[in-house]
Protein backbone atom coordinates (compact mmCIF):
# COMPACT_ATOMS: atom_id res chain seq x y z
CA UNK A 1 0.00 0.00 0.00
CA UNK A 2 2.85 2.40 0.85
CA UNK A 3 4.61 1.57 -2.39
CA UNK A 4 1.42 2.31 -4.32
CA UNK A 5 0.98 5.62 -2.50
CA UNK A 6 4.64 6.44 -3.20
CA UNK A 7 4.15 5.84 -6.86
CA UNK A 8 1.04 7.96 -6.93
CA UNK A 9 2.47 10.71 -4.71
CA UNK A 10 6.09 11.18 -5.80
CA UNK A 11 6.07 9.20 -9.01
CA UNK A 12 8.92 6.97 -7.77
CA UNK A 13 8.77 3.34 -6.78
CA UNK A 14 10.81 1.50 -4.17
CA UNK A 15 13.15 0.25 -6.91
CA UNK A 16 13.66 3.81 -8.14
CA UNK A 17 14.76 4.97 -4.71
CA UNK A 18 17.07 1.99 -4.34
CA UNK A 19 18.54 2.73 -7.75
CA UNK A 20 19.18 6.34 -6.71
CA UNK A 21 20.90 5.15 -3.55
CA UNK A 22 23.06 2.79 -5.61
CA UNK A 23 23.97 5.63 -7.99
CA UNK A 24 25.00 7.88 -5.08
CA UNK A 25 27.21 5.14 -3.65
CA UNK A 26 28.70 4.50 -7.10
CA UNK A 27 29.66 8.16 -7.48
CA UNK A 28 31.33 8.07 -4.07
CA UNK A 29 33.25 4.93 -4.98
CA UNK A 30 34.17 6.03 -8.50
CA UNK A 31 37.66 7.37 -7.57
CA UNK A 32 38.46 4.08 -5.80
CA UNK A 33 37.13 2.09 -8.79
CA UNK A 34 39.26 4.04 -11.30
CA UNK A 35 42.37 3.98 -9.08
CA UNK A 36 42.21 0.26 -8.42
CA UNK A 37 41.45 -0.51 -12.08
CA UNK A 38 44.51 1.41 -13.31
CA UNK A 39 46.80 -0.07 -10.65
CA UNK A 40 45.39 -3.53 -11.36
CA UNK A 41 46.30 -3.30 -15.05
CA UNK A 42 49.81 -2.09 -14.21
CA UNK A 43 50.17 -4.90 -11.68
CA UNK A 44 48.99 -7.59 -14.10
CA UNK A 45 51.45 -6.57 -16.81
CA UNK A 46 54.29 -5.88 -14.37
CA UNK A 47 54.00 -9.13 -12.44
CA UNK A 48 53.71 -11.18 -15.65
CA UNK A 49 56.94 -9.61 -16.93
CA UNK A 50 58.58 -10.09 -13.53
CA UNK A 51 57.75 -13.80 -13.50
CA UNK A 52 59.06 -14.28 -17.06
CA UNK A 53 62.25 -12.27 -16.40
CA UNK A 54 63.17 -14.09 -13.19
CA UNK A 55 62.29 -17.45 -14.77
CA UNK A 56 64.21 -17.11 -18.06
CA UNK A 57 66.64 -14.20 -17.85
CA UNK A 58 68.16 -14.67 -14.39
CA UNK A 59 70.32 -17.36 -12.85
CA UNK A 60 68.17 -19.35 -10.44
CA UNK A 61 68.81 -19.08 -6.70
CA UNK A 62 66.71 -19.26 -3.56
CA UNK A 63 66.05 -15.51 -3.62
CA UNK A 64 65.19 -15.51 -7.33
CA UNK A 65 62.74 -18.39 -6.83
CA UNK A 66 61.09 -16.51 -3.95
CA UNK A 67 60.79 -13.33 -6.03
CA UNK A 68 59.37 -15.36 -8.92
CA UNK A 69 56.75 -17.03 -6.71
CA UNK A 70 55.94 -13.68 -5.09
CA UNK A 71 55.28 -12.27 -8.57
CA UNK A 72 52.96 -15.23 -9.30
CA UNK A 73 50.89 -14.58 -6.16
CA UNK A 74 50.94 -10.83 -6.82
CA UNK A 75 49.60 -11.53 -10.32
CA UNK A 76 46.77 -13.49 -8.71
CA UNK A 77 46.20 -10.61 -6.31
CA UNK A 78 45.83 -8.21 -9.24
CA UNK A 79 43.21 -10.49 -10.80
CA UNK A 80 41.32 -10.59 -7.51
CA UNK A 81 41.57 -6.82 -7.34
CA UNK A 82 39.22 -6.60 -10.32
CA UNK A 83 36.74 -8.75 -8.38
CA UNK A 84 36.95 -6.13 -5.65
CA UNK A 85 36.34 -3.41 -8.25
CA UNK A 86 33.24 -5.29 -9.45
CA UNK A 87 32.12 -5.53 -5.83
CA UNK A 88 32.24 -1.74 -5.54
CA UNK A 89 30.37 -1.38 -8.85
CA UNK A 90 27.54 -3.66 -7.72
CA UNK A 91 27.49 -2.00 -4.24
CA UNK A 92 23.91 -2.04 -2.84
CA UNK A 93 22.75 -4.87 -5.12
CA UNK A 94 25.16 -7.49 -3.73
CA UNK A 95 22.97 -10.41 -2.66
CA UNK A 96 25.01 -13.60 -3.34
CA UNK A 97 26.10 -14.78 0.10
CA UNK A 98 28.21 -17.74 -1.15
CA UNK A 99 30.12 -15.56 -3.63
CA UNK A 100 30.72 -13.03 -0.84
CA UNK A 101 32.34 -15.63 1.41
CA UNK A 102 34.42 -17.22 -1.38
CA UNK A 103 35.66 -13.84 -2.67
CA UNK A 104 36.96 -12.66 0.70
CA UNK A 105 38.43 -16.09 1.49
CA UNK A 106 40.49 -16.14 -1.73
CA UNK A 107 41.50 -12.46 -1.32
CA UNK A 108 42.65 -13.07 2.24
CA UNK A 109 44.51 -16.26 1.33
CA UNK A 110 46.39 -14.62 -1.53
CA UNK A 111 47.36 -11.43 0.30
CA UNK A 112 48.57 -13.24 3.44
CA UNK A 113 50.64 -15.65 1.32
CA UNK A 114 52.34 -12.71 -0.43
CA UNK A 115 53.14 -11.13 2.94
CA UNK A 116 54.67 -14.35 4.28
CA UNK A 117 56.77 -14.78 1.12
CA UNK A 118 58.20 -11.31 1.78
CA UNK A 119 58.95 -12.53 5.29
CA UNK A 120 60.84 -15.53 3.87
CA UNK A 121 62.82 -13.26 1.55
CA UNK A 122 63.94 -11.07 4.45
CA UNK A 123 65.22 -14.14 6.33
CA UNK A 124 66.96 -15.44 3.20
CA UNK A 125 68.70 -12.06 2.68
CA UNK A 126 69.77 -11.95 6.32
CA UNK A 127 71.35 -15.40 6.25
CA UNK A 128 73.19 -14.74 2.98
CA UNK A 129 74.71 -11.43 4.03
CA UNK A 130 75.02 -11.71 7.82
CA UNK A 131 75.54 -15.46 8.32
CA UNK A 132 77.19 -16.71 5.10
CA UNK A 133 78.99 -19.55 6.94
CA UNK A 134 75.72 -21.07 8.18
CA UNK A 135 73.31 -23.27 6.25
CA UNK A 136 71.68 -21.26 3.47
CA UNK A 137 68.32 -21.49 1.75
CA UNK A 138 68.42 -23.61 -1.39
CA UNK A 139 65.96 -23.54 -4.27
CA UNK A 140 64.27 -26.59 -2.75
CA UNK A 141 64.06 -24.90 0.66
CA UNK A 142 62.54 -21.79 -0.93
CA UNK A 143 59.92 -23.82 -2.81
CA UNK A 144 58.95 -25.82 0.27
CA UNK A 145 58.91 -22.64 2.34
CA UNK A 146 56.38 -21.04 0.01
CA UNK A 147 54.26 -24.21 0.10
CA UNK A 148 54.26 -24.14 3.91
CA UNK A 149 53.32 -20.44 4.24
CA UNK A 150 50.64 -20.98 1.58
CA UNK A 151 49.17 -23.72 3.77
CA UNK A 152 49.36 -21.51 6.87
CA UNK A 153 47.56 -18.64 5.14
CA UNK A 154 44.95 -21.11 3.83
CA UNK A 155 44.13 -22.28 7.35
CA UNK A 156 44.12 -18.67 8.56
CA UNK A 157 41.65 -17.61 5.85
CA UNK A 158 39.06 -20.38 6.33
CA UNK A 159 37.45 -18.27 9.07
CA UNK A 160 36.13 -15.90 6.34
CA UNK A 161 33.44 -18.46 5.52
CA UNK A 162 32.05 -17.73 8.99
CA UNK A 163 32.83 -14.06 9.54
CA UNK A 164 31.77 -12.63 6.14
CA UNK A 165 28.24 -12.42 4.79
CA UNK A 166 25.83 -10.15 2.95
CA UNK A 167 24.36 -7.56 5.36
CA UNK A 168 21.48 -5.14 4.99
CA UNK A 169 22.27 -1.46 4.49
CA UNK A 170 19.59 1.18 5.13
CA UNK A 171 19.38 4.32 2.97
CA UNK A 172 17.13 7.23 3.78
CA UNK A 173 15.13 8.98 1.06
CA UNK A 174 13.24 12.26 0.81
CA UNK A 175 10.03 10.41 0.03
CA UNK A 176 7.57 10.55 2.93
CA UNK A 177 5.89 7.39 1.66
CA UNK A 178 9.17 5.41 1.40
CA UNK A 179 11.54 7.01 3.93
CA UNK A 180 14.00 4.08 3.92
CA UNK A 181 15.19 1.61 1.31
CA UNK A 182 17.28 -1.47 2.08
CA UNK A 183 20.33 -2.42 0.03
CA UNK A 184 22.81 -5.25 0.51
CA UNK A 185 26.57 -5.28 0.89
CA UNK A 186 29.26 -7.95 1.39
CA UNK A 187 31.30 -7.32 4.54
CA UNK A 188 31.90 -8.65 8.07
CA UNK A 189 28.78 -10.25 9.46
CA UNK A 190 26.65 -8.02 11.69
CA UNK A 191 25.44 -10.96 13.80
CA UNK A 192 25.92 -10.04 17.44
CA UNK A 193 27.15 -13.50 18.44
CA UNK A 194 30.05 -13.19 15.94
CA UNK A 195 31.34 -9.73 16.89
CA UNK A 196 33.77 -10.99 19.53
CA UNK A 197 35.08 -13.68 17.15
CA UNK A 198 35.54 -11.14 14.35
CA UNK A 199 37.45 -8.82 16.69
CA UNK A 200 39.68 -11.73 17.79
CA UNK A 201 40.50 -12.61 14.17
CA UNK A 202 41.38 -8.97 13.44
CA UNK A 203 43.76 -9.07 16.39
CA UNK A 204 45.36 -12.26 15.02
CA UNK A 205 45.90 -10.55 11.64
CA UNK A 206 47.36 -7.46 13.31
CA UNK A 207 49.75 -9.54 15.43
CA UNK A 208 50.90 -11.51 12.37
CA UNK A 209 51.52 -8.38 10.30
CA UNK A 210 53.29 -6.71 13.23
CA UNK A 211 55.51 -9.80 13.64
CA UNK A 212 56.43 -9.61 9.96
CA UNK A 213 57.22 -5.91 10.41
CA UNK A 214 59.46 -6.66 13.42
CA UNK A 215 61.26 -9.31 11.35
CA UNK A 216 61.88 -6.73 8.63
CA UNK A 217 63.31 -4.28 11.15
CA UNK A 218 65.59 -6.94 12.64
CA UNK A 219 66.84 -8.58 9.41
CA UNK A 220 67.32 -5.47 7.30
CA UNK A 221 68.66 -3.56 10.30
CA UNK A 222 71.31 -6.25 10.82
CA UNK A 223 72.09 -6.27 7.10
CA UNK A 224 72.53 -2.48 7.08
CA UNK A 225 74.80 -2.70 10.13
CA UNK A 226 76.88 -5.50 8.56
CA UNK A 227 77.30 -3.62 5.27
CA UNK A 228 78.21 -0.43 7.11
CA UNK A 229 80.79 -2.29 9.17
CA UNK A 230 82.21 -3.93 6.04
CA UNK A 231 82.51 -0.56 4.28
CA UNK A 232 84.28 0.92 7.30
CA UNK A 233 86.78 -1.95 7.39
CA UNK A 234 87.42 -1.60 3.67
CA UNK A 235 87.96 2.13 4.01
CA UNK A 236 90.34 1.66 6.96
CA UNK A 237 92.25 -1.03 5.07
CA UNK A 238 92.69 1.21 2.04
CA UNK A 239 93.74 4.11 4.23
CA UNK A 240 96.28 1.91 6.04
CA UNK A 241 97.62 0.63 2.72
CA UNK A 242 98.22 4.18 1.50
CA UNK A 243 100.02 5.10 4.72
CA UNK A 244 102.23 1.98 4.65
CA UNK A 245 103.05 2.28 0.97
CA UNK A 246 106.77 2.82 0.33
CA UNK A 247 107.70 4.43 -2.95
CA UNK A 248 110.35 2.20 -4.54
CA UNK A 249 113.75 3.73 -5.07
CA UNK A 250 114.30 4.03 -8.82
CA UNK A 251 118.07 3.98 -8.27
CA UNK A 252 117.82 0.33 -7.24
CA UNK A 253 115.73 -0.49 -10.29
CA UNK A 254 117.69 -1.74 -13.25
CA UNK A 255 115.82 -1.21 -16.48
CA UNK A 256 116.68 -3.52 -19.34
CA UNK A 257 115.36 -3.60 -22.88
CA UNK A 258 113.30 -6.70 -22.14
CA UNK A 259 111.94 -5.66 -18.76
CA UNK A 260 113.38 -4.81 -15.36
CA UNK A 261 114.98 -6.43 -12.33
CA UNK A 262 114.12 -5.35 -8.86
CA UNK A 263 113.87 -6.87 -5.42
CA UNK A 264 110.34 -5.98 -4.46
CA UNK A 265 109.97 -5.17 -0.74
CA UNK A 266 106.58 -5.87 0.75
CA UNK A 267 105.04 -7.00 3.99
CA UNK A 268 103.56 -10.47 4.03
CA UNK A 269 100.90 -9.19 6.42
CA UNK A 270 99.31 -7.02 3.75
CA UNK A 271 99.15 -8.21 0.15
CA UNK A 272 97.55 -4.91 -0.82
CA UNK A 273 100.92 -3.17 -0.31
CA UNK A 274 102.55 -5.71 -2.59
CA UNK A 275 99.95 -5.01 -5.23
CA UNK A 276 100.48 -1.26 -4.92
CA UNK A 277 104.27 -1.55 -5.13
CA UNK A 278 104.07 -3.95 -8.05
CA UNK A 279 101.74 -1.62 -9.92
CA UNK A 280 104.05 1.34 -9.26
CA UNK A 281 107.16 -0.48 -10.51
CA UNK A 282 105.30 -1.74 -13.56
CA UNK A 283 104.36 1.84 -14.34
CA UNK A 284 107.97 3.07 -14.00
CA UNK A 285 109.31 0.27 -16.16
CA UNK A 286 106.71 0.55 -18.86
CA UNK A 287 107.02 4.32 -19.05
CA UNK A 288 110.78 3.98 -19.58
CA UNK A 289 110.90 1.07 -22.01
CA UNK A 290 107.42 0.80 -23.44
CA UNK A 291 107.54 -2.97 -22.72
CA UNK A 292 104.93 -4.97 -20.78
CA UNK A 293 107.03 -8.05 -20.02
CA UNK A 294 108.18 -8.88 -16.51
CA UNK A 295 111.43 -10.62 -15.58
CA UNK A 296 111.75 -13.85 -13.60
CA UNK A 297 112.17 -11.97 -10.31
CA UNK A 298 108.51 -10.86 -10.56
CA UNK A 299 107.01 -14.34 -10.86
CA UNK A 300 105.85 -14.27 -7.25
CA UNK A 301 103.72 -11.15 -7.79
CA UNK A 302 100.79 -12.71 -9.68
CA UNK A 303 100.00 -15.11 -6.85
CA UNK A 304 99.93 -12.22 -4.41
CA UNK A 305 97.93 -9.69 -6.40
CA UNK A 306 95.74 -12.07 -8.44
CA UNK A 307 96.89 -10.96 -11.88
CA UNK A 308 95.61 -12.84 -14.88
CA UNK A 309 98.07 -14.12 -17.47
CA UNK A 310 97.63 -10.99 -19.56
CA UNK A 311 98.41 -8.66 -16.65
CA UNK A 312 94.78 -7.70 -15.96
CA UNK A 313 92.92 -8.32 -12.70
CA UNK A 314 91.90 -11.95 -12.14
CA UNK A 315 88.44 -12.51 -13.76
CA UNK A 316 87.48 -14.86 -10.90
CA UNK A 317 87.96 -12.01 -8.44
CA UNK A 318 85.97 -9.75 -10.75
CA UNK A 319 83.14 -12.27 -10.90
CA UNK A 320 83.06 -12.61 -7.12
CA UNK A 321 82.91 -8.83 -6.79
CA UNK A 322 80.00 -8.64 -9.21
CA UNK A 323 78.20 -11.41 -7.35
CA UNK A 324 78.56 -9.52 -4.06
CA UNK A 325 77.25 -6.33 -5.67
CA UNK A 326 74.33 -8.26 -7.12
CA UNK A 327 73.46 -9.67 -3.68
CA UNK A 328 73.52 -6.18 -2.20
CA UNK A 329 71.36 -4.76 -5.00
CA UNK A 330 68.77 -7.51 -4.54
CA UNK A 331 68.75 -6.84 -0.80
CA UNK A 332 68.17 -3.11 -1.31
CA UNK A 333 65.40 -3.86 -3.81
CA UNK A 334 63.61 -6.26 -1.46
CA UNK A 335 64.00 -3.81 1.42
CA UNK A 336 62.18 -1.23 -0.74
CA UNK A 337 59.44 -3.80 -1.43
CA UNK A 338 59.13 -4.37 2.33
CA UNK A 339 58.78 -0.63 2.93
CA UNK A 340 56.05 -0.58 0.28
CA UNK A 341 54.28 -3.39 2.14
CA UNK A 342 54.29 -1.37 5.37
CA UNK A 343 52.98 1.73 3.59
CA UNK A 344 50.12 -0.22 2.00
CA UNK A 345 49.04 -2.15 5.10
CA UNK A 346 49.30 0.54 7.78
CA UNK A 347 46.21 2.57 6.67
CA UNK A 348 44.24 -0.66 6.16
CA UNK A 349 44.62 -1.74 9.79
CA UNK A 350 43.88 1.79 10.99
CA UNK A 351 40.55 1.73 9.13
CA UNK A 352 39.82 -1.82 10.35
CA UNK A 353 40.24 -0.60 13.93
CA UNK A 354 38.00 2.44 13.35
CA UNK A 355 35.40 0.29 11.58
CA UNK A 356 35.35 -2.22 14.41
CA UNK A 357 34.81 0.49 17.02
CA UNK A 358 32.56 3.10 15.43
CA UNK A 359 31.53 2.47 11.81
CA UNK A 360 28.14 0.97 10.95
CA UNK A 361 27.32 -1.04 7.81
CA UNK A 362 25.83 2.07 6.15
CA UNK A 363 28.90 4.19 6.92
CA UNK A 364 31.20 1.50 5.55
CA UNK A 365 30.15 2.31 1.99
CA UNK A 366 31.81 5.71 2.39
CA UNK A 367 34.21 6.41 -0.51
CA UNK A 368 37.27 7.11 1.66
CA UNK A 369 36.79 3.96 3.76
CA UNK A 370 36.35 1.74 0.70
CA UNK A 371 39.39 3.36 -0.92
CA UNK A 372 41.64 2.45 2.01
CA UNK A 373 40.15 -1.02 2.53
CA UNK A 374 41.56 -1.92 -0.90
CA UNK A 375 45.09 -0.74 -0.03
CA UNK A 376 46.54 -4.27 0.57
CA UNK A 377 46.04 -4.92 -3.16
CA UNK A 378 48.30 -1.95 -3.93
CA UNK A 379 51.25 -3.89 -2.56
CA UNK A 380 50.78 -6.41 -5.39
CA UNK A 381 50.56 -3.57 -7.92
CA UNK A 382 53.63 -1.52 -6.95
CA UNK A 383 56.14 -4.36 -6.54
CA UNK A 384 56.99 -4.56 -10.30
CA UNK A 385 57.49 -0.78 -10.31
CA UNK A 386 60.01 -1.16 -7.47
CA UNK A 387 61.79 -3.97 -9.36
CA UNK A 388 62.01 -1.70 -12.40
CA UNK A 389 63.49 1.14 -10.38
CA UNK A 390 66.16 -0.92 -8.59
CA UNK A 391 67.04 -3.55 -11.22
CA UNK A 392 68.58 -2.10 -14.41
CA UNK A 393 68.48 -5.49 -16.17
CA UNK A 394 64.76 -5.85 -15.52
CA UNK A 395 64.21 -2.27 -16.62
CA UNK A 396 65.99 -2.96 -19.91
CA UNK A 397 63.96 -6.14 -20.37
CA UNK A 398 60.68 -4.24 -19.92
CA UNK A 399 61.83 -1.63 -22.46
CA UNK A 400 62.72 -4.35 -24.95
CA UNK A 401 59.31 -6.01 -24.57
CA UNK A 402 57.40 -2.78 -25.13
CA UNK A 403 59.68 -1.81 -28.02
CA UNK A 404 58.97 -5.13 -29.75
CA UNK A 405 55.25 -4.70 -29.14
CA UNK A 406 55.28 -1.20 -30.64
CA UNK A 407 57.13 -2.50 -33.71
CA UNK A 408 54.60 -5.31 -34.16
CA UNK A 409 51.70 -2.86 -33.88
CA UNK A 410 53.12 -0.53 -36.54
CA UNK A 411 52.66 -2.29 -39.93
CA UNK A 412 55.14 -0.02 -41.72
CA UNK A 413 57.96 -0.68 -39.23
CA UNK A 414 57.25 -4.42 -39.06
CA UNK A 415 57.23 -4.74 -42.87
CA UNK A 416 60.55 -2.90 -43.25
CA UNK A 417 62.18 -4.91 -40.46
Amino acid sequence: MSVLNSTNGSGKSYEDHLSEAGHRVLMQLLPAIVWNSVLGIIGLVGNALTFIFYSRKTKQSSTVVLIKLLAAFDFGGCLLQFGSVADMGVNVYYTNNVLCKVMYFVDHWNVVTSVLILWLISIDRYRKLCSPSKTQFTIKHATWGVAIVCGISLVNSVRDFVTYSVVNVNFTTSDIYIPVVVGHYCTNSDAKNLQLLIAAFHIVDAVMIFSVFVTFVFTYGKIWHALRKHNQKTSESLHKSKNNFEIPDNRNTQISPIGFNNKLSYSSRNSTNAFSQASSILTVANSSTGEKTVSANMKTVPSLVSFASDGSIDPVKKKLGKAKNSERNITVMMFAVSVGFVICFAPYFAVILIRQLTVTSSDELNGAIQFILRSPFWNCDINPIIYCFFNPQFRCYVKQVFTKLSILKDPEISSTS
